[in-house]
């Protein structure tokens, strides 16, 4: 035990998996109101604020969200993913899987998504990196996305949806379990918020001789009733309380931990379980389901992992790490006095003359705002031009001129005027 507790972990990680993801099912309503308080807390301005088009933006976006997630909720989400660790800098190259999906379907914006299938080939769609040391508060962070009709990249350094951790080191011990040994069987050498434990043999002799780790915590190993020949259980409980810790580990080294669980002390009921096979030479398991549940007992969440390859301490070069947005990509600097808080305030400015010109039905001034740096300006502005426009060859020459938009979702906008008019003739 005292070796698997301290059996060093990797310093640097290369795998690439497979994961499914089930959820307990959400109504299409409860969908709708996640995905209208996300639109919230976006820090947008208020939805009795917006002007029609934008409005209709709102409601176009929060209905295809809900019908994703209603899809994705229909045959479980899955991502393919290759994870790259050193040291605290994390990367995370990422694809979701889907069905053939036909959205928003009877609509002006009816959009047919084709099936993606995970595979060997699949190209990944977004990256996410974590720069920071989170230990020290530092939480820089850049992600890519490289969708078709979006090919962007973000770099910020407060802690936001960007930080994306992975749990994958977690699947070569139980979360907590090795420093939860270190404590009770080690001597801290290091500080109270930076510890660093290393083997007590007054400590460990103790427990042997009395099985007590601390207070009224007990430690017992048996053999594994299921393989009784080859593998133990290690149960950590208070013989008071309901709850405890079960692993069942390779007799030959408690390192691997072909399942564990962690039960509520004030229940009993699961926390968290989970179940480990088809290790390899280096002790990773290319198989594991990991379940969560919540503090009553209730499922929060199942993932199912299936590992394509591993490489433990890899040499990972720098560059993997290093914020380079590929050319071509829209560049968002998030991070303080990098202009990025200006570029906002003058998008937010022309949303609310926007509102303004609608009112008036100003089309000339309107125009004006198709040139304006954010393609979200340019965009509703389209749509109002769109909505009010009488004449049908200006609006036809309006509609012309943004086809070659550098945003999909202009020259989309532009295209459906020119049909509109077309199919009226």
């Amino acid at each position: 035990m005292t070796a698997a507790a301290w059996k060093e972990c990797p310093h640097s990680i290369d795998v690439t998996l497979y994961k499914d993801i089930t959820k307990p099912p959400k109504s299409v309503e409860e969908f709708r109101r996640m995905f209208e308080d996300a639109f919230n807390k976006g820090g947008g301005r208020p939805k009795e604020n917006l002007s029609p088009a934008e409005l209709e933006m709102r409601n176009r976006d929060v209905q295809l969200n809900v019908e994703r997630a209603v899809k994705e909720q229909e045959d479980g989400r899955k991502i393919k993913q290759r994870v790259r660790i050193s040291g605290h800098r994390q990367r995370i190259d990422q694809v979701l899987g889907w069905p053939k999906m036909v959205l928003l379907q009877g609509t002006p914006y009816e959009e047919v998504r084709p099936e993606v299938v995970l595979g060997l080939n699949t190209t990944y769609e977004m990256t996410h990196v974590n720069l920071g040391d989170e230990r020290k508060g530092d939480y820089t962070s850049f992600a890519y996305y490289h969708y078709h009709n979006n090919k962007s990249a973000l770099i910020t350094n407060k802690r936001n949806s960007m930080w994306a951790k992975s749990d994958i080191i977690e699947l070569l011990a139980p979360p907590g379990i090795s420093i939860i040994f270190q404590r009770h069987l080690g001597l801290n050498k290091g500080t109270t918020s930076q510890p660093i434990f290393v083997p007590d043999p007054n400590k460990i002799q103790k427990v042997t001789s009395t099985g007590i780790l601390s207070g009224n915590q007990r430690l017992s190993i048996s053999p594994d009733p299921n393989n009784p020949d080859s593998r133990d259980r290690i149960e950590i409980k208070d013989p008071n309380s309901p709850g405890g810790i079960v692993l069942i580990c390779e007799r030959k080294d408690y390192s691997r931990v072909y399942y564990s669980e962690i039960r509520n002390p004030l229940t009993g009921k699961l926390l968290v379980t989970k179940e480990c096979s088809n290790f390899d030479a280096q002790g990773f398991p290319h198989n594991a389901t990991v379940i969560k549940f919540d503090m009553d007992g209730n499922l929060k969440e199942k993932e199912v992992y299936t590992i394509e390859k591993v490489e433990l301490n890899p040499d990972i070069p720098d560059e993997v790490f290093e914020f380079r947005p590929p050319e071509g990509y829209d560049v968002a600097d998030l991070r303080p006095g990098s202009g990025y808080d200006e570029k906002v305030k003058r998008e937010s400015e022309a949303l609310a003359q926007l509102q303004k010109l609608h009112e008036v039905s100003d089309i000339p001034e309107l125009r004006k705002l198709l040139k304006h740096e954010s393609w979200k300006v340019r965009l509703i502005a389209l749509k109002t031009i769109g909505g009010l426009a009488k004449d049908r060859a200006v609006l036809r020459d309006i509609a012309a001129s943004m086809q070659n938009d550098e945003n999909s979702d202009v020259h989309k906008e532009a295209d459906r005027i020119l049909r509109r008019i077309e199919s009226n003739k």
